[in-house]
């Protein structure tokens, strides 16, 4: 075969790879988006930020999908019982849901927002606890986070700030969380 022709077919074969892995990514965040789409959203809340990132179920496998996160700003006065509440009560029984509710205490004499300032901090009360609620249908998922409502040091782990929330889709899920069954 022509070194040209070798070339050629190669670059071709190079270039149709990257239009079906670019083309993958754009078909599975849109589906994720047009679930997105039909979710309820609390009233008063302000949509921050959203962005869809690849996960990979094995450290060395392929790309197995996209989650979309969306960021949102709770309304003041707003608790994470009361955001994991309005969705359970909006998406209905035509989504199977469970809560997971995570303890957390507060460190007495720690700077909320100031991870450094954690020297002589003590273990103090149980405060307000993380809420997690994780919903299925037909093979996809929601889960709705709370962790920036309650947690002192949410810099660099959620973007967005104090008192917000996050809830995640997946149309195409590997796992159902309330019940543990892998559903691929």
């Amino acid at each position: 075969m022509d070194a040209r022709v070798f070339l050629f077919a190669t670059g071709a074969a190079l270039a149709a790879l990257v239009v079906a892995c670019g083309a993958g990514r754009g078909a599975y965040v849109e589906k994720n988006e047009r679930i997105l789409d039909t979710l309820p959203v609390i009233p008063g809340a302000e949509r921050l930020r959203v962005e869809s990132s690849p996960y990979y179920l094995s450290d060395s496998g392929p790309v197995d999908g996209y989650t979309t996160n969306v960021r949102y700003e709770a309304p003041l006065g707003m608790s994470a019982r009361d955001v994991v509440d309005f969705y359970i009560g909006s998406l209905g029984t035509d989504w199977e849901h469970c809560r997971e509710e995570i303890p957390t205490l507060r460190l007495d004499g720690a700077v909320p927002g100031q991870p450094d300032r954690l020297d002589g901090a003590e273990p103090g009360q149980p405060d307000d606890s993380i809420l997690l609620a994780h919903f299925f249908t037909e093979g996809a998922l929601v889960a709705v986070n709370t962790t920036a409502m309650v947690s002192v040091n949410t810099d660099g782990i959620f973007h967005g700030g104090a008192h917000t929330y996050e809830v995640v889709v997946d149309h195409r899920a590997y796992r159902n969380f309330c019940t543990g069954e892998d559903l691929r």
